[in-house]
């Protein structure tokens, strides 16, 4: 899968997703009924809240460089990509894209495939440290389905730093 395990707490009702994974919410409310989104799934953790998961609190799954989301239009992110080329800026992109942009650029799958994207987002974000990265822009994804996942490990890594771009 490349993300790790879902975590759903059943101690609260209804019952609540803590780290999204593998098994989507969607999947887990067609098995529980309603099942809440805990506000740490899409957002940081309050100052001085416990985590009730692993990878809650912190800013993880990152490399080096400082990770910055872009949500927008594609268009829209190869504008502001490209008009931000500088030394030490790369691009976390879908595949494909890499074709327009003008700094160095990894790909963490198609853009309508959120599993590969799942699967291939770690090996990504290690390959920014290889390539010397300083500033990532990165491609941000669906949050539905597995892309739920990845967007929520994406976050973490940018310590939910996101622009929008159109």
């Amino acid at each position: 899968m490349g993300v790790e395990s879902t975590i759903v707490t059943l101690a609260s009702d209804p019952p609540r997703l803590l780290r999204p994974g593998g098994v989507t919410l969607e999947q887990l409310r067609a098995v529980l009924g309603r099942v809440d989104v805990d506000r740490a799934v899409m957002n940081p953790l309050p100052k001085g809240a416990r985590p009730l998961s692993p990878g809650m609190k912190y800013k993880h799954y990152s490399p080096k460089a400082n990770v910055i989301i872009l949500n927008g239009s594609e268009r829209a992110y190869l504008d502001y990509v490209n008009a931000h080329r500088e030394p030490g800026v790369a691009a976390l992109c879908y595949r494909g894209e890499e074709k327009a942009l003008r700094v160095p650029a990894v790909c963490y799958g198609a853009e309508t495939d959120c599993r590969e994207q799942a699967r291939e987002l770690f090996e990504a974000l290690r390959r920014l440290d290889d390539i010397g990265a300083k500033t990532v822009y990165a491609r941000c994804p669906e949050p539905r389905g597995v892309g739920l996942a990845v967007y929520n490990r994406l976050m973490r890594a940018a310590g939910f730093e996101v622009v929008s771009v159109g």
